[in-house]
């Protein structure tokens, strides 16, 4: 036997750097290469001196000469790319199925089954009709396309300007109105057909901007002439004044809000409304301001003299008839395919109550705008878990129209007005409710003037209304709960006392709501016309 033969091997490791250079990876490539042949061949050599120590092993096998490893038969290395070494691989992605619609991520609970929520859609799709849309920029808060319902008003103005400006002689004006009722919007069509026809100056300024009324001076200097003024506000007072009576052109000064430049002593609307007086003078000021007794109660010194008491005018609240006229006069371009979206009724409803209020056209343009805006949530809402359910012709359906609820809804929720919903919804209320509505009316309508009832004297008229109508009373426990109920409702207002019969009871709905709501009911109409029992 002879002896084994012991081979040492030899081990290469490679150390990882956290920032290999590029010139190193093909260094490595060789090392890796060179020590998977040295490990292959100490391999060899150990399989055959195991061989060897083996009893009764043929010599033939012992006197084997292992040959050299040729280029073929060099273990193949994979070849490594830098991304490789530094990245995990990427998983193989699989084909979408087509006939599975685009869904969320499926959402499983711990049994494995899948949630609801992964029967939504990934992304919605355009489910609301563009008639809402399209219908809430036509009913915008700004300067419109043409006044509507105010033509009386424009023709005064533009018949006081043509006048003045004709003759160059200076006047004044105080136009007077409650928020919305259009001033600035006549006005500044007034002012544009004028700078069109360049016959005149016309300065238009806000006085909400200036934080000190004295800053007016300078504003308007710099309206006139493109320069800013930085000497003493007595100086530019003179200077103003030889501008205005120089000119060979009217100026028309418009100021909105005058009544922000009110200081202690009233020098500057005094100052402002003195210079059409002035001589040579051809100024025309017109003031704009909500209060209708401005100039009277300010400026008491005007009324002295003639030439300084300005003209006045007052713009009335928009009545119910013209807040439908310009309602409808906008969105008459959608009343064709299906692009109307209120139902009349609704545009009359928000009219009345607007009118019945201020008659502020800009509120129901807003209350408008608001119940097309909480018709597009329940269309989102309800088409979404429909997942949008198209016609046969796949196209959305028709938008849904906007009712007298939507409507009163926005009243109630946002500017906090009593309202009678609908008939509808008075139909659902018990009769001894209305009973009590009408009673409260018989109360306050034969009163002496008084707006407010007490609770005990209302639960005997209630009782004897009932009587009358053949329906049964409650005691007046039960009777504190119907008034709860109505004052829930915002149809009745109370004034809790000390003792509870003495509790004020106020109507918060004016005769004209009740006869609107009460009009197809035979029984409660045949009750307001009676005398109070």
């Amino acid at each position: 036997m002879r002896p084994t033969t012991l081979v040492q091997r030899k081990l290469e490791f490679q150390v990882r750097k956290s920032k290999p250079n590029a010139k190193n990876v093909s260094s490595k490539k060789k090392d890796s290469v060179s020590s998977s042949i040295t490990r292959s061949r100490a391999s060899v050599t150990r399989s055959h001196a195991s061989l060897e120590s083996i009893p009764g092993h043929s010599d033939k096998s012992a006197n084997k000469i292992i040959s050299p490893m040729k280029k073929s038969d060099k273990v193949k290395s994979p070849k490594v790319s830098d991304e490789n070494l530094y990245s995990p691989p990427k998983p193989k992605v699989t084909p979408l199925n087509s006939a599975r619609p685009c869904l969320s991520p499926i959402k499983r609970n711990i049994w494995g089954d899948e949630t609801p929520y992964s029967k939504i859609p990934a992304k919605s799709p355009k489910i609301v009709s563009e008639n809402y849309s399209k219908t809430k920029q036509l009913l915008h808060t700004a300067h419109p396309a043409k006044v509507i319902c105010r033509e009386e008003e424009q023709s005064r103005i533009n018949t006081f300007l043509s006048k003045h400006i004709s003759s160059r002689t200076g006047s004044s004006m105080y136009i007077s109105g409650a928020p919305g009722t259009g001033k600035t919007v006549v006005l500044t069509e007034i002012i544009k057909h004028l700078k069109v026809n360049n016959s005149c100056k016309v300065v238009y300024l806000n006085c909400m901007i200036f934080h000190d009324v004295w800053d007016i001076y300078k504003k308007i200097y710099t309206e006139l002439t493109g320069e800013i003024y930085s000497k003493s506000t007595s100086k530019l007072l003179k200077s103003l004044q030889k501008i205005i009576t120089s000119s060979k052109k009217s100026i028309v000064l418009v100021l909105d809000e005058i009544d922000q430049l009110d200081n202690k002593h009233h020098e500057v609307l005094y100052e402002l409304f003195g210079w059409p007086a002035l001589s040579n003078s051809s100024f025309v000021l017109i003031g704009v301001a909500n209060s209708l007794d401005l100039t009277d109660r300010i400026l008491p010194r005007l009324q002295a003299r003639l030439d300084l008491r300005p003209t006045l005018m007052n713009f009335p609240p928009y009545t119910r008839d013209q807040i439908v006229q310009v309602i409808e006069d906008r969105l008459k371009v959608l009343k064709l395919n299906c692009g109307y979206v209120f139902e009349p009724s609704a545009i009359q409803f928000c009219a009345r109550k607007v009118a019945s209020m201020a008659g502020d056209m800009r509120k129901a343009l807003d209350i408008c705008r608001r119940a097309i805006e909480q018709m597009e949530t329940e269309m989102r809402f309800q088409q979404i878990s429909s997942a949008g359910s198209k016609t046969t012709n796949g196209k959305t359906e028709c938008s849904k129209k906007i009712t007298i609820s939507h409507i009163s809804k926005i009243m109630t929720e946002v500017y906090g007005l009593p309202i009678v919903n609908s008939t509808e919804e008075m139909s659902s209320v018990p009769i001894q409710q209305k009973i009590a509505i009408c009673s409260i009316f018989l109360m306050v309508k034969h009163g002496k003037g008084a707006k407010e009832v007490e609770l005990g004297n209302l639960h005997d008229v209630f009782k004897k209304v009932c009587h009358q109508c053949n329906v049964t009373a409650v005691g007046q426990s039960e009777f504190v709960c119907i008034s709860s109920l109505l004052e829930s409702q915002g149809i009745i207002q109370t004034k809790k006392a000390k003792d509870l019969r003495k509790t004020k009871i106020s109507l918060r709905l004016s005769e004209q709501d009740l006869q609107w709501s009460f009009k197809d009911k035979t029984l409660l109409s045949s009750i307001m016309e009676r005398s109070l029992p």
